[in-house]
């Protein structure tokens, strides 16, 4: 099977044979989309991944000991699951951020996920947040909202 970078040096996509544990990382921020690591999958476990996407969840649990982010970068509807420990990079600026008004540039090693709902997770080496607003100024929920709940905050 085959990865669709996006970015080549003209800005279209990019084609490239997935190689496991030496995948290409070209493109926009080097990194993958996440429709094609979750159609990849098993082609890609154990290999070193990057990731962009904003969180639809962060989830952190056993008294701040590990969390999981919900990412989605728009290429499909499913999300990556990431699961972080404190001794990723960027771990302390998860923990300011556990709020579903980020963006992050995910970077880890992807692992067949021991949990139910995915079969796949990615366990984050470092954690970048790309952009963050205030959940006050823009409500958004993980629900749908009317046209004019959005629109009200203009």
């Amino acid at each position: 099977s085959t990865l669709r970078l996006l970015g080549g040096n003209d800005g279209s996509p990019r084609h490239v044979d997935p190689k496991p544990g030496h995948p290409p990382t070209r493109g926009f921020m080097h990194r993958f989309l996440i429709k094609d690591v979750l159609e990849s999958g098993a082609n890609l476990i154990g290999a070193r991944l990057v990731v962009c996407g904003w969180a639809k969840t962060i989830r952190v649990q056993g008294s701040g000991k590990f969390a999981f982010l919900e990412l989605n970068d728009g290429s499909c509807f499913k999300s990556l699951q990431i699961f972080a420990e404190p001794n990723a990079e960027g771990w302390q600026q998860l923990l300011k951020n556990t709020h579903t008004h980020t963006s992050w540039r995910v970077t880890g090693k992807l692992v067949e996920s021991p949990g139910s709902g995915q079969s796949i997770e990615i366990q984050a080496q470092e954690l970048e947040l790309l952009g963050s607003c205030s959940p006050e100024s823009y409500p958004l929920a993980k629900a749908s909202l009317f046209w004019h709940v959005l629109l009200a905050g203009r």
